[in-house]
């Protein structure tokens, strides 16, 4: 028997989902899913209808088709209390009623629930069996492209075939969309297949359209049970099926790990970055970007260049960190520029925001006189494109020519490359990489370029500095070539002080007792402070750490070197711990491992993030706002603000504000929670801080709503339940906003 689609749904041209098999009866596919080929049901969704039906059903083949309806009316109609602007583009028009995104999975669960759970009244024999099974996805979004695909099904043992699509067939000139048809080939059971595409779909789409909390961890956890946890893309996995939420995915992989579903040889491999990895479980790009980031914010810059900028996914991110008041990009390609361009909605966003961006169109290995005088320099996965060859030619350019404050480099590590099911040994990563580097290699060069062009170590004006090192390293000379000696306090120096011998063993604990003494007084004043001691035992560095917190410094380790004098038990007392440095507190880690790098070395100190003594003012302090934006804009206005509000990204509402005497508005924190317009407070305060007219520090409000917004177990309070009401109604784009400004808000600025 065979059903001609067309009679069925005479208006598609395509289902988004089909299942076939050629397991002999091919008809027992009906028994396993619990529909009858014979007839056409219906189901009602949340957001739309799911139609199942078979084009055909013979003893040798049989398909069946999952065909969604989604309406992208009725996705927003339940929701009430809808700003009056902004907001609605994405929620109208978006291509959910077209691709493979979580709406399916819903829909496999709902339709497909019997054959999701293995269970076949009628063949449970077969339910149990693996048969020969093709799927075939119409629509699927990767903008990662078909290699993401293919590293998710392949290592279960898929045979994946993809097919692009360009972004309009009329304009060829517009290039490829992210869009792909899948066909996948492979002897499974049905439940198998269809466990893995309730999980894998969401994590292409990467934008699952419903809250995430709890309950969703232990759908991972159901049906990921026997596959996910040797899976070589486990973390990016949990990582977008749990919504970007780390304190869930961080359960979901204890979870995996007490069950002992993680592959021993992987979890070896990834062990040196485990406590990395636990707390910023993001994919590659995205750990990048948010290392940029916080790198950039501990330099405290405000003018960035941008290095081959490509298509703007940095200076996004950017526009977001509310201390970065000038941002440039530079790239080759004037394509990538115009995407740029278009993907920022530089047209449209307000001035003051639009002002603080620059595209320039130019060569990283030709010097260019407009590359000069940025506080900082990004080039992230950048160098392996150009030539080695070419590469002095970029180190002139960057750190001969511009010259910035600070160069921040990221390019792919070689070492790995093994762990990309997909990717052949000895092969690299894109097609247009020169070349791909281990650790050691980056290092190196950086190292040389550093040496060259005397850019070495950057530290905080204000921290507790701890040499570290055998006795014998040159801790003491190193402290005497680069710090004033009121600054350095030797345990030595000390010793001798209470006993008139620096050798005196016996006198050490009232040594340390004097040298935490003295360190405190300074660090007390605001006086940065070198501690010249051996600290090679954990224990001796853990006072060190308390002190600067005790302090709210940060500590920091400059220096260990090892020379044919120094005392072997101490340095494999240091080598045995160096991994752990970041982990016990110090914030911040140089290693010199020669004599020629300690004297080439340099210190430069680099203002706190929070130092603001260069804005003097004068200042309008505004603080438990709370929600309510009418009475917000009336004070700003009787203050003498002017504001304007204008179509932002996404099609939501941008704000910008000025005074015309020059004041600049400190918000103290307590912007959210129990009034009615927290989403319209946040855009404004938010567009004030972007365009250099507003402070921000965090209030206790905010700290619980990011904490919550980023999937941390809080206790909601009618406040706080409110704000997320009100964000629910906002765009996933707008709430993403809202949690990396919160993120990046701090507790208080030094005037």
């Amino acid at each position: 028997m065979t059903l001609n689609a067309r009679c069925v749904c005479p208006t598609i041209d395509a289902v988004l989902l089909t299942i076939s098999t050629t397991h002999q009866p091919a008809t027992d596919l009906g028994f396993l899913l619990h529909k009858n080929p014979g007839r056409l049901q219906s189901f009602t969704l949340p957001f739309g209808r799911a139609d199942v039906f078979y084009p055909e059903a013979e003893s040798d083949r049989c398909t069946v088709a999952l065909l969604l309806d989604i309406d992208p009316v009725g996705l927003v109609r339940h929701k009430s209390g809808a700003p009056s602007s902004g907001g609605w583009l994405e929620q109208y028009v978006n291509d959910r009623p077209y691709v493979a995104s979580s709406h399916l999975s819903v829909a496999i669960a709902s339709v497909f629930g019997s054959a999701l759970a293995g269970a076949s009244k009628e063949r449970p024999e077969l339910a149990e069996s693996a048969i020969p099974l093709e799927a075939r996805i119409a629509a699927v979004p990767s903008r990662e492209g078909a290699d993401l695909i293919r590293s998710l099904f392949e290592p279960l043992g898929y045979t994946v075939e993809t097919h692009g699509h360009p972004l309009d067939t009329r304009f060829p000139e517009w290039g490829a969309s992210p869009y792909f048809s899948v066909h996948l080939t492979s002897e499974s059971r049905l439940r198998d297949l269809l466990a893995h595409l309730y999980v894998l779909l969401p994590v292409l789409d990467d934008n699952k359209h419903y809250w995430v909390g709890d309950d969703e961890v232990e759908k991972l956890m159901r049906f990921g049970e026997g596959w996910l946890g040797n899976h070589p893309q486990r973390d990016l996995i949990s990582f977008r099926y749990l919504k970007h939420q780390r304190g869930l995915v961080r359960q979901a992989l204890d979870q995996l790990f007490e069950a002992g579903q993680a592959d021993p040889g992987v979890t070896a491999a990834r062990q040196e970055q485990e406590e990395e990895r636990l707390e910023t479980p993001l994919r590659l790009g995205e750990q990048r970007i948010q290392a940029v980031l916080a790198t950039l914010r501990m330099l405290g810059a405000t003018k960035v260049l941008d290095l081959g900028c490509g298509e703007g996914r940095l200076i996004g991110e950017l526009l977001g960190e509310p201390a970065i008041r000038s941002i440039t990009g530079l790239d080759v390609s004037h394509r990538a520029l115009e995407t740029a361009r278009l993907r920022l909605h530089l047209d449209t966003l307000p001035a003051q925001q639009r002002d603080h961006i620059t595209l320039l169109h130019g060569s990283l290995t030709y010097r260019d006189k407009r590359l000069s005088g940025f506080d900082a320099a990004v080039a992230m996965e950048v160098i392996e494109h150009i030539d080695a060859p070419r590469l002095d030619a970029f180190e002139e350019v960057v750190f001969g020519s511009a010259k910035p404050g600070a160069v921040l480099i990221t390019t792919p590590n070689a070492e790995y490359n093994t762990l990309f099911g997909g990717l052949p040994a000895g092969a690299f990563r894109h097609r247009d990489h020169r070349f791909e580097w281990t650790r050691g290699q980056f290092q190196a060069w950086a190292r040389q370029a550093a040496d060259r062009r005397k850019y070495d170590i950057a530290i905080p004006e204000l921290c507790l500095v701890a040499l570290i090192g055998p006795t014998g390293s040159g801790k003491s000379s190193f402290a005497a070539s680069h710090f004033m000696p009121t600054e350095v306090v030797s345990s030595d120096i000390c010793r001798a002080m209470v006993a008139d011998d620096a050798t005196d063993q016996a006198a050490t604990p009232d040594a340390f007792a004097l040298l935490n003494f003295i360190a405190a007084t300074r660090l007390r004043a605001g006086r940065l402070t070198v501690i010249d001691a051996t600290s090679v035992q954990p224990q001796a560095r853990k006072s060190l750490v308390a002190l600067a917190r005790e302090h709210d410094c940060l500590p920091n380790v400059p220096d260990r070197q090892f020379g044919s004098q120094v005392v072997r038990r101490q340095a494999d007392q240091l080598r045995r711990s160096l991994r752990g440095l970041k982990r016990e507190g110090f914030r911040h880690v140089f290693v010199l491992d020669s004599p020629e790098e300690v004297e080439a070395a340099t210190i430069e100190r680099v203002p706190l993030w929070v130092n603001l003594q260069h804005e003097h003012g004068p200042f309008d302090i505004i603080g438990d706002v709370h929600g309510c934006y009418d009475e917000l804009v009336i004070l700003l206005e009787r203050l003498g603000y002017r504001l304007e509000t204008s179509a932002g990204a996404d099609g939501e509402t941008g704000f910008s504000a000025s005074h015309p005497e020059g004041r600049k508005a400190v918000f103290v924190g307590d912007l959210v929670d129990r009034g009615p317009g927290v989403a319209e407070v946040l855009k404004l305060v938010m567009g004030m801080v972007s365009g250099g007219v507003a402070l921000c520090v965090a209030g206790n409000h905010e700290s619980k709503l990011v904490r919550k917004l980023r999937g941390r177990n809080v206790q909601v309070s009618h406040g706080l339940a409110e704000s997320l009401a009100q964000l629910e109604l906002e765009s996933p784009t707008f709430r993403q906003r809202v949690a990396q400004f919160l993120d990046g808000l701090i507790s208080h600025y030094c005037a």
